[in-house]
């Protein structure tokens, strides 16, 4: 056996660790939600956080903004996302959020990503403002 036996060809990093969301035994890759989400024409900005759940530890939340003029809802966003990301094999569907929150604005930090910390400091106010979707 040699070592190039040992050693992977490619490696895939798919989220940081602490964005990951942390549902019963599994881990879902924020990334990969938001991905799934950004490619919806209507949503020009996706992001994803973990809420707190009794049963599970951890249930995505998706904080989205949609384009200019776009007339869509909650419902809309859960649909597409099983649509696009379920039906198609690229999610599967414990992954779909439970809570949908629609904002004119999504916070980021001075670099221009999404601030996870600051949403996740504050939750209770975005959780506020979010639709129970199961």
């Amino acid at each position: 056996m040699t070592l190039s036996n040992l050693v992977p060809t490619s490696l895939t990093i798919a989220d940081r660790i602490s964005d990951m969301i942390r549902s019963g035994a599994e881990m879902v890759p924020t990334v990969l939600l938001e991905n799934v989400a950004a490619s919806a024409d209507f949503i020009l900005e996706a992001t994803f956080v973990g809420v707190p759940d009794a049963k599970w530890g951890q249930r995505p939340m998706a904080i989205v903004t949609l384009v200019s003029g776009a007339d869509k809802t909650e419902e809309d966003v859960l649909q597409y996302l099983e649509t696009d990301g379920v039906e198609k094999g690229k999610i599967a569907k414990w992954m779909l959020p439970d809570y949908i929150l629609i904002t004119n604005d999504i916070p980021k930090t001075s670099v221009g990503k999404f601030n996870k910390l600051f949403i996740k400091e504050n939750m209770a106010t975005f959780l506020s403002g979010a639709k129970k979707m199961r």
